[in-house]
């Protein structure tokens, strides 16, 4: 193994430990670099409408992936763990389709934060980190499932899609709705609060109207509703799915 590739994974290991600090702060920081601006330019609406259009592709993913197949992405102890090489689902096409769906929402977010440079930045960033963890991670599941994985990996791309079979079963494959709801309502539920409030400020600025303040709150309480039910559900076991 050449150094590079060491260096890559030991990088991986620290971030797989620590990303649910190291992203949000990368993020912060890019936004705080690059601040946001009003859409008042035809530029800047076609950055905002694509921008949302990224977020609702990268959260279409990780819903279709949580959807159709379960799969250990906590690790044990702050490292990587598997009990088993997940291949069905979206696996069967991607074999990282939820680090895809995230840098697809990551993406989105700061194109639709208004700067292109941003989105730019944070795609980069973004693309370095995962790409340290998920060679860790196929490091790991390479030793523990030998010919196994080397057979998954020889047919499925780390990144892309195979996208001939992924739209076949898209016509004829059920999803598991109780499924999406309990894995993925609090992503579900913080992306919609914050592209609607990306969204409505914007497109107003300061001066913010009745209506507009009406739309927000709205918006604000039917996803804040939807949270505090699904929680509620889950946490009293009424909704729930076995890992």
């Amino acid at each position: 193994m050449v150094s590079g590739e060491i260096v890559l994974q030991k990088l991986g290991d620290f971030l797989f430990r620590w990303r649910n600090v190291v992203f949000p702060l990368t993020i912060m920081a890019i936004a705080g670099i690059f601040p946001p601006r009003l859409a008042h330019s035809s530029f800047d609406q076609l950055l905002l409408g694509l921008g949302l259009a990224v977020i609702v592709a990268g959260q279409s993913t990780r819903v279709l992936t949580v959807g159709w197949d379960y799969i250990e992405r906590g690790g044990s102890g702050g490292k990587v763990a598997a009990s088993r090489l997940v291949t069905r689902g979206m696996y069967a096409y991607c074999r990282n389709p939820m680090y895809v769906g995230n840098l697809l929402l990551v993406t989105g977010f700061l194109f639709a934060y208004g700067r292109l440079l941003a989105g730019i930045v944070g795609i980069a960033c973004c693309t370095l980190f995962y790409s340290a963890i998920v060679a860790r991670e196929e490091c790991f599941l390479q030793e523990k499932f030998g010919t196994e994985f080397t057979k998954y990996r020889t047919h499925v791309p780390r990144w892309g899609f195979r996208s001939s079979l992924l739209l076949h079963d898209l016509k004829v494959r059920a999803v598991d709705v109780k499924a999406i709801l309990v894995r993925e309502y609090s992503t579900l539920s913080v992306t919609a609060l914050c592209a609607l409030t990306i969204t409505v400020w914007r497109v107003k600025g300061e001066q913010w109207q009745a209506m507009e303040l009406a739309v927000l709150a709205a918006g604000s309480g039917f996803v804040l509703g939807f949270y505090l039910t699904i929680r509620y559900l889950k946490t009293r076991r009424i909704v729930y799915t076995p890992r």
